[in-house]
């Protein structure tokens, strides 16, 4: 993971920390916009998908299938993710809560334009400018956000849990810092994963001339 990448990601976790300290963002505000990251990583992976080389004959001859079959699932755990945010949230604004209150548009705007920005910083300068599209098999390529964005969903509700229960500033604090050190583990694991050269030989994919 380049700096730039490292940059990216930091910046575009932190904006939500500003709307916490300087805004009166609340926790499900927080858990809103880091629940649209899903829509970035689901909006990347296909290029992704389409620019890998199906390096298996059951690769080639199940292509398609195998690409609609990764994008549905990123799709489904999104939908789970949100509905469950929702819903955990909504217990708080039938009891007469205002914690369903979403950012400003204009707020929302931006975060979107950061988060674009920075999945698509990661997209062309590791993606593309590191080549990993012919250093990895397709299948790989299909299962590799699936972990990360379960692990992602599951510690932020849960975080965001413990952060409504607890109401204070401080909360929502550490709940940023811990998706944003989460989010820069997950990603150099995936990068740590991706089988590179000799290692597709040994698991005995060989590359269509």
């Amino acid at each position: 993971m380049s700096f730039l990448v490292l940059l990216a990601t930091v910046l575009a976790n932190l904006f939500p920390l500003y709307g916490a300290l300087y805004l009166g963002w609340n926790a499900f505000s927080l858990l809103t916009l880091f629940w649209l990251e899903d829509g970035a990583i689901l909006l990347f992976h296909l290029p992704r998908l389409l620019l890998t080389a199906s390096v298996t004959p059951e690769e080639r001859l199940y292509r398609r299938r195998l690409i609609y079959l990764s994008m549905m699932g990123l799709a489904c755990l999104t939908a789970v993710h949100g509905f469950a945010l929702f819903y955990l949230f909504a217990i708080d604004r039938v009891a007469g809560a205002p914690t369903l209150e979403l950012p400003p548009r204009q707020d929302l705007l931006w975060f979107l334009l950061l988060l674009v920005v920075s999945h698509a910083v990661a997209f062309v300068l590791d993606f593309l400018g590191e080549r990993e599209y012919r250093q990895t098999s397709l299948t790989f390529q299909a299962l590799l956000p699936l972990p990360r964005v379960l692990v992602l969903a599951t510690a932020l509700v849960l975080g965001g849990l413990v952060a409504r229960a607890d109401g204070g500033l401080r909360s929502l604090v550490v709940l940023v810092f811990g998706k944003t050190l989460l989010d820069l583990v997950l990603r150099a694991l995936e990068q740590a994963r991706r089988p590179r050269g000799a290692a597709l030989t040994r698991a005995g994919y060989t590359r269509p001339s």
